[in-house]
């Protein structure tokens, strides 16, 4: 009998922690240039998110992240 083996990689957050800049520099490498560079560059430009709460009535203060694909 052969040994059975699994692997399971959980990507759900994987995501979350891309630089921007690294997006931009691979983005960069695949020889992705001019207007449509400068579009995925617009698109983060200045990211802002806020926290919604789960339980009180109060948001988070808005805050800029250089993290993250959308």
């Amino acid at each position: 009998m052969r040994p059975t083996y699994a692997c399971f990689i959980d990507l759900r957050k994987a995501f979350d922690r891309v630089p921007h800049e690294a997006l931009f520099r691979k983005l960069e490498s695949l020889r992705i240039r001019g207007r449509c560079l400068e579009f995925y560059r617009g698109l983060y430009h200045s990211s802002l998110t806020q926290i919604s709460p789960l339980i009180s009535e109060t948001f988070s203060p808005i805050f800029s992240f250089c993290r993250g694909v959308r």
